[in-house]
């Protein structure tokens, strides 16, 4: 492999590894929010929410790296994003790596994408509840304000 190539593919490998990184963190704390919607601290729930949003934001600034990235290599190889993985061939150990890293990274996103439609639907149980629960105090509110004339 030349060298301004494995150069490009050894940058692009330190990015998805940092990119994983940060998905993983963000699996974490999916993982930590389901604990606390069963204890109903909500409070931490939210809290959470607050740090997803800088590891989110922290994978935006990855994806906007390997994007340029994948653009220089293509520049380098001659072809377009699409087949810059094809055209190194899945022979290269630096490449299968690369490979291996976005086949993680798709991995992780799906069970991400899976936890947090769990979370969803207990944090919307959680919600429908919360305002069962409002409602009966407000009958019980209305209660003892007739009660009292």
């Amino acid at each position: 492999m030349r060298d301004d190539v494995q150069t490009a593919v050894a940058e692009l490998t330190q990015l998805y590894k940092g990119k994983l990184e940060y998905l993983n963190r963000l699996l974490l704390n999916e993982s930590d929010k389901l604990h606390y919607i069963k204890s109903g601290n909500l409070e931490k729930i939210f809290e959470i929410i607050e740090d997803d949003r800088t590891i989110i934001d922290n994978i935006d600034v990855a994806d906007y790296h390997i994007s340029g990235g994948e653009d220089a290599l293509s520049k380098i190889l001659g072809t377009d994003r699409n087949g810059i993985y094809s055209r190194l061939g899945s022979g290269e150990n630096e490449t299968r790596e690369i490979l291996s890293l976005r086949s993680e990274i798709r991995k992780t996103l799906e069970i991400i994408h899976s936890k947090r439609d769990v979370l969803l639907k207990k944090m919307t149980a959680e919600s429908l509840q919360l305002k069962m629960r409002i409602n009966e105090l407000s009958r019980i509110d209305s209660l003892k304000f007739h009660d009292s004339v």
